[in-house]
């Protein structure tokens, strides 16, 4: 399986890169420091928050976009899954 925005979107939540592990659900610190800046990561969480498309396709409600569903990769699936 090829990597999809779905898969880039998991790896920029991980909240491994603030300095925390998560374990069943629960997230708590970690032994490591972090790699990114709290301050960097609560925006990207925010940004991704804002422009995530649904699984269904949809928009989140907080976001208008014109190509949305309209997209598609050379395999028919749309060019951005959430």
């Amino acid at each position: 399986m090829q990597p999809s925005y779905f898969h880039h979107g998991l790896l920029i939540r991980n909240p491994i890169y603030v300095g925390e592990i998560r374990h069943k659900g629960t997230r708590y610190p970690g032994q490591h420091q972090p790699i990114v800046e709290r301050s960097v990561w609560d925006q990207t969480q925010e940004f991704l928050r804002l422009h995530t498309v649904r699984a269904d396709g949809n928009p989140s409600s907080s976001m208008s976009s014109p190509l949305i569903g309209k997209l598609f990769n050379d395999q028919g699936e749309p060019a951005c899954d959430g």
